[in-house]
């Protein structure tokens, strides 16, 4: 409206302006013009004028590069018409939204969700629809959002089928504006449709929703027996000349010809190569023809592979080897014969004995036996030290590794957590693997005489959500944490909105991913049956797809001016067996969240224990009376991988 009132004014102001003869024209420009520029940044149009010719010459507008030129006459019209224009670049046609109407219920309800294209809930419009059941036509209610958050909801109505129209709205195209909706007359513990409910945290205000209050009183502090060290490892760079050899196998390879024996040895290598490198003595005779060689290994032969290299830079001997490599033949060319394949050009003169015979030519072979395959035997230093591939000696080096490596690491030092052999150990500031009963970082360990930890007494645990920030999952599981609960979401303590915690995927993923179980935990502030069920619903839609292995919790706690904080005992029971009626009808183990005092006092502790109960005492020993599965011993612990502190957790049951 502003807009065409604004250029309604325009439009006159140029039609007074065209009707002025040249004198009063150029004066009036010059009045708008000096208007304009005191208006500055909101001025329409900025004119050219030129003093000799006592004309406007040309127009521009905001955000118009180019100044358009004017004749005398067109100008008022022409300023008119790129006004108008400008006008239309203003105000960009928006492509209108295109509704779809979703209708639930859980119990004697009816919700009525108003989504768009990408099924997001439409707020900020006042929807309207029309509701009429369907075996009294008669019935005919409308019904409006009011608080515009494109949902309509509709309390206390008789069960039955109702048919729901949306009533257009100027703005928006409807796809699908006509549903019919089953009014269900008792409420199933079922998970229903929530996915366009669930807001992130940018969409509320989180100072007044996410207002949990750990009122878990601190009875005892565990003192630290042993201190918090940075996980660390140092060694000791070893050479490939440092390296202990005398442990490499031998191999032999031996053959009979006429009175004569010779024999081939491989001995220990020297080359970088690990090419296992033994010399060959033959004989030349003059006239001599060939020798045919079968290798008979003896000794062991699992530390080289079968393929054997033979080479002879004498040009007087040839060889020749079988396909299948079991057998070579060694050829003594005709040296009388330099044409004959092999040969060499000139004679041979052989050397004489002191009685003047012909000598024995005494030749030199070499053949490399490569490949070493033993990755069993251990490497070690010239002091007996087992090396590594790796800096932090998690690899240890082979027989094998001494083909392909160059450098190895030895006498490996570690303090902090280590995980080796797929055992978790804590090292002391002496580097020594600590044992027996130990607190470490605020948490008890229990470890056994060979120093790796012991899970005999509860696997550790921690429950996190977007307090702790950003997480080094890989650290955490080095430490000897074995699972993780960690927070979907929770329901706004002032609107009841379903908020996801932004934590959520990036901590279920990570801990997965670092090879930690997982479950997770809901802050409820439901006040009926029907939101504990929504609760659920919204935990099972954001869990789908991943790997949940201990419970899904909910957790019932206070609120600074949380909705559920005025809650009786027997109601908040029935909200809390809603909860895990309906994660145990989705596929999951059902869990229970409350301090010592909550479950004595607020919950009916005796009607939940077919479901996981966690229990939060911080004390040196829980002292709770009922039966539970999981203690929250710490609110104040701390953990590698997580700055700040977390809850620590003990669970006595196998997940």
């Amino acid at each position: 409206m502003e807009k065409k009132s604004r250029f309604t004014i325009w439009k006159h102001l140029m039609e007074k302006l065209y009707s002025l003869n040249r004198v009063q024209r150029i004066s009036a420009i010059l009045a708008v013009l000096i208007a304009i520029v005191g208006i500055g940044a909101g001025g329409y149009a900025i004119f050219r004028y030129d003093h000799e010719q006592s004309q406007v010459l040309a127009v521009t507008l905001p955000d118009n590069e180019k100044w358009q030129l004017l004749d005398e006459k067109d100008t008022g019209d022409q300023i008119a018409k790129q006004i108008e224009e400008t006008e239309k670049e203003e105000e960009p046609e928006v492509e209108a939204k295109e509704l779809t109407i979703v209708g639930t219920s859980l119990e004697k309800d009816l919700k009525i969700k108003i989504q768009d294209q990408e099924e997001k809930l439409v707020s900020g419009e006042t929807f309207s629809v029309e509701v009429t059941a369907e075996k009294n036509s008669a019935w005919l209610k409308d019904y409006s959002d009011e608080d515009q958050d494109g949902i309509i909801y509709i309390k206390n109505i008789d069960a039955g089928t109702y048919k729901v129209v949306l009533k257009p709205l100027e703005g928006y195209t409807i796809k699908t504006g006509e549903i019919t909706v089953t009014v269900k007359d008792k409420l199933e513990y079922k998970k229903v449709d929530v996915k366009a409910e669930i807001k992130n945290e940018k969409e509320v205000n989180a100072a007044v929703e996410d207002t949990a209050v750990n009122n878990v009183p601190v009875e005892s502090v565990p003192k630290n027996t042993v201190p918090l060290l940075e996980s660390k490892v140092t060694t000791t760079k070893i050479s490939k000349e440092q390296v202990d050899t005398s442990n490499f196998t031998k191999a032999y390879e031996s053959q009979q010809r006429t009175k004569k024996t010779f024999t081939m040895q491989a001995e220990n290598p020297v080359e970088a190569t690990v090419d296992l490198p033994a010399e060959v003595v033959l004989y030349a005779y003059p006239g001599a023809s060939s020798y045919t060689i079968t290798p008979k290994w003896s000794g062991d032969k699992s530390i080289i592979a079968e393929d054997i290299v033979w080479s002879c830079t004498n040009p007087y001997f040839k060889i020749t080897q079988s396909e299948d490599k079991s057998s070579i033949t060694i050829t003594v060319l005709d040296l009388q014969k330099t044409g004959a394949e092999g040969s060499v050009a000139a004679p041979v003169t052989y050397r004489q004995d002191e009685a003047g015979n012909t000598a024995q030519e005494e030749i030199s072979f070499t053949v490399k036996v490569s490949n070493m395959t033993d990755s069993q035997t251990p490497l070690m230093d010239q002091s007996g030290n087992v090396l590594y591939l790796d800096e932090q000696a998690v690899h240890p080096a082979t027989l094998k590794d001494y083909v392909s490596a160059s450098v190895f690491y030895a006498n490996p030092q570690y303090t902090g957590w280590q995980t080796r052999d797929g055992k978790v150990y804590y090292y002391d500031a002496n580097h020594k693997a600590v044992t027996g009963k130990q607190f470490i970082g605020d948490t008890e360990y229990i470890f056994n005489s060979d120093g790796s930890l012991s899970q005999s007494s509860g696997s550790r645990g921690i429950d996190v959500s977007k307090w702790q920030g950003s997480i080094d999952w890989s650290a955490v599981a080095a430490s000897g944490i074995n699972f993780a609960i960690i927070r979907v979401g929770y329901r706004g303590s002032s609107t009841g909105v379903l908020v996801e915690d932004p934590y959520f995927k990036q901590n279920i993923a990570g801990a997965r991913k670092a090879g930690i179980k997982v479950g997770v935990y809901f802050f409820t502030q439901a006040i009926s049956e029907a939101e504990a069920v929504e609760e659920a619903s919204m935990v099972l839609t954001l869990i789908a797809g991943y790997q949940v292995s201990y419970p899904v919790f909910i957790d019932t706690e206070s609120a600074s001016n949380g909705r559920a904080n005025g809650l009786d005992r027997n109601k908040r029971t029935a909200v809390v067996q809603a909860f895990c009626r309906t994660i145990a009808n989705g596929g999951y183990r059902p869990g229970v969240y409350a301090s010592k005092s909550w479950y004595d006092s607020q919950l009916n502790a005796s009607a939940l224990g077919s479901y996981c109960i966690w229990v939060a005492q911080y004390n040196a020993t829980c002292t709770y009376g009922g039966k539970y599965d999981m203690w929250q011993y710490s609110s104040q612990g701390t953990v590698p991988g997580i700055k700040g502190y977390v809850d620590l957790d003990i669970c006595y049951t196998s997940y």
